[in-house]
């Protein structure tokens, strides 16, 4: 089943907008991608990933010569571009609630491998109850990662109500790192790593161009991407990352 309300998250919607307006290697949404899709690499070799809100497709192509790659999205457009952008990785439209719906998902009980879901969690009412069935779905020693908007990142206190977090309605599930984190381990899994992305909203200082401050608070982004390592603090990242095992 899908949500009526995913129509909102049409061609139209500003994360879409953005994403296809900022491509390659000049852009902060292609080193994401490769980031995220590396540190699958890091932490899984091979195997059965689902991609949860798997957007244009952009790090299901990147992982499907690694693994079987599934993603679900709730847009009817995003999976359209994913399909064409990760040709070999299964796609569907379905709702992230719909995971407990045994009968409306192709995946038995720990049946996955690694489930990625990065700007998701955020967006739903009930984050805790759709962690419980990542961890349904993973494998014993299975992989979580997920990435949300840190509420405790040294920007929000800096931007206060302009923070990027605040600013899609969309975030009906701003909670703290702490708070995450319980939500995994109550889904029944083991919390291995926690960082930080990076501070990428500039500008966060006045009279100092904002140009400058992107290029000086991406730095650190910039070593963690090449590593492909996940090293920057939490409280140093706009974004929170978790990884966790079954």
């Amino acid at each position: 089943m899908v949500d009526p309300s995913s129509e909102e998250y049409s061609a139209d919607y500003a994360y879409f907008r953005a994403r296809l307006a900022k491509q390659g290697p000049l852009s902060y949404e292609w080193w994401a991608s490769r980031f995220t899709a590396c540190l699958v690499r890091r932490y899984r070799q091979g195997g059965r990933l689902l991609e949860i809100g798997c957007g244009l497709g952009r790090t299901l192509q990147l992982l499907e010569d690694d693994f079987e790659t599934h993603g679900i999205d709730i847009s009817a457009y995003a999976v359209e571009l994913a399909r064409q952008a990760a040709p070999r990785s299964q796609i569907a439209q379905m709702d992230a609630r719909d995971l407990a719906a045994t009968d409306a998902i192709p995946f038995e009980e720990a049946s996955l491998d690694v489930v990625l879901a990065a700007h998701v969690f955020e967006h739903l009412d009930d984050p805790g109850d759709t962690v419980a069935q990542c961890a349904r779905l993973l494998k014993p020693g299975g992989l979580l990662l997920f990435l949300v908007p840190n509420t405790g990142c040294v920007s929000r206190r800096w931007k206060g109500r302009d923070w990027f977090g605040f600013r899609d309605a969309g975030h009906v599930s701003l909670l703290s790192p702490d708070r995450w984190l319980e939500l995994v381990r109550a889904g029944g899994l083991r919390v291995t790593r926690v960082f930080g992305d990076a501070l990428w909203d500039a500008p966060y200082v006045p009279l100092i161009p904002t140009s400058i401050q992107r290029v000086v608070f991406l730095l650190p982004a910039l070593v963690q991407f090449q590593l492909g390592m996940p090293l920057i603090p939490p409280k140093w990242g706009e974004d929170l990352g978790v990884v966790a095992r079954k």
